[in-house]
């Protein structure tokens, strides 16, 4: 994500994990990237969804970024911040570094993290428990199906207030 700061927009400080080699990229242009060469095949229609509800509630992104840099408002109930040590966030023996970063809030766009995981995996989307009961087989396998639809019920622009 390219980020152009405006004095007069306010800010959500986000945290991500990048690898060593855009960390440099970053420090030298002071810029993040979303370019997609990390998207397994599989994941590529769903990552393509997403940059469409980003263009449709953020309009078009920075000139140079192609898909979004991934970040964390609240990472989990123990800490905001990423766990650089597990194991997910980077592939076995690569260096990378968690950063903290200040991103005006027209340029985000919040997403439930389990909700995308039924979207990126080609899961089944419930809107609450007893829908997710009522599609449970005798086997209890979920029955999957098409979510990415329910999906944009659930992800946001800008940062969720406290009221």
């Amino acid at each position: 994500m390219a980020v152009v700061f405006d004095s007069s927009s306010t800010t959500l400080i986000l945290w991500t994990i990048q690898t060593e080699p855009a960390v440099r990229r970053m420090e030298r242009t002071r810029m993040l990237r979303g370019d997609g060469r990390r998207i397994w095949p599989a994941h590529r229609r769903a990552f393509q969804w997403m940059n469409e509800q980003m263009r449709r509630r953020l309009g078009p992104p920075p000139r140079g970024s192609r898909y979004p840099v991934w970040a964390w408002k609240v990472y989990d109930s123990d800490s905001p911040r990423p766990d650089l040590r597990c194991v997910a966030h980077l592939p076995r023996g690569t260096r990378g570094a968690r950063l903290e970063i200040d991103v005006p809030d027209e340029r985000v766009l919040l997403s439930d993290f389990m909700r995308w995981h039924s979207v990126l995996n080609g899961g089944y989307l419930y809107d609450d428990l007893r829908e997710d009961e009522e599609m449970e087989t005798p086997a209890g396998l979920a029955v999957s199906g098409p979510c990415s639809r329910k999906l944009g019920a659930y992800i946001r622009s800008g940062p969720r207030r406290s009221r």
